[in-house]
């Protein structure tokens, strides 16, 4: 596969990251008084956020690099698929649940 595919996941995944983020950031520049000490602590976040995200999207890869590269693991690969895709989704059903029943945004 070419490189150049994964460009757009991973601009997604940059900008799905900060925005993310940006409530934690907005609360601490509401704080600072001089424009170039927050546009210094903006890019310092950012960069930060970057590569924090970027090591731990790294090391859960792993799993699923390691065994999509051997015919004989591929029986682990979509299990693999399967348990984190079954994760994402009851984590965010469970977030869902918590924030909408559990701290008032429904009653």
């Amino acid at each position: 596969m070419s490189h150049k595919k994964y460009h757009k996941p991973f601009l997604v995944g940059i900008i799905h990251g900060l925005a993310g983020s940006a409530a934690l950031m907005l609360l601490i520049l509401s704080t600072i008084n001089s424009i170039f000490i927050g546009i210094f602590y903006i890019l310092i976040f950012g960069i930060g956020s970057v590569i924090g995200m970027s090591v731990i999207s790294g090391l859960i890869s792993i799993p699923f690099i390691y065994t999509s590269k051997f015919k004989r693991f591929d029986f682990w690969n979509k299990r693999f698929r399967y348990i984190a895709g079954s994760i994402g989704i009851l984590f965010g059903m469970f977030l869902m649940i918590k924030i909408s029943f559990f701290e008032g945004l429904i009653f």
